[in-house]
């Protein structure tokens, strides 16, 4: 289900750029408009639009709420294409390990990397790390089952800011 509302269902294929297909089938679900927007802009996508050529397309959309924004991005980063948690940098290497140089993608995520990166940082600050007396094993002493690594822990924050 993720996948496909990000945009990777072939049919929802309209433009072959997942964040502006995957938003305008959300807009045609009735989805908010700032859901259809976090879709839309989520992980550097103006630096894919503008490599491909459909910066109008993006731009149909409003500008998200840059918190909820950087959210998304931070989830979308600590987040393997099958849905197993990573770190950044390994969601970096995997997404270069999938395109070759030169490509509308590497190109892009080559170009906004630094920001990439310094989203899920501000992730990382804004959301903190685990509440107090959550550590691991304070979780083993209670018998709780283990809980994720920090940047799961930053990402599952992330989407439950989302949802407020």
């Amino acid at each position: 289900m993720a996948a496909r509302y990000r945009g990777y269902a072939p049919d929802l294929n309209v433009t072959g750029f997942h964040p502006v297909d995957g938003a305008v089938h959300l807009r045609g679900q009735g989805f908010p408009a700032q859901v259809v927007s976090l879709v839309a802009f989520h992980s550097g996508a103006c630096f894919e639009a503008d490599r491909r050529g459909l910066t109008a397309e993006l731009n149909q959309f409003p500008d998200p709420d840059s918190v909820l924004l950087d959210a998304v991005t931070c989830a979308d980063m600590l987040t393997s294409p099958d849905g197993d948690p990573v770190t950044a940098e390994a969601r970096l290497a995997d997404i270069f390990s999938r395109y070759s140089p030169g490509t509308p993608v590497s190109d892009a995520v080559n170009a906004c990397a630094p920001e990439l990166l310094a989203c899920v940082d501000r992730c990382r600050h804004r959301f903190g790390s685990r509440p107090a007396g959550d550590s691991p094993r304070a979780r083993r002493d209670r018998g709780d089952k283990p809980r994720p690594g920090p940047d799961e822990y930053v990402a599952s924050v992330a989407v439950q800011e989302l949802v407020r």
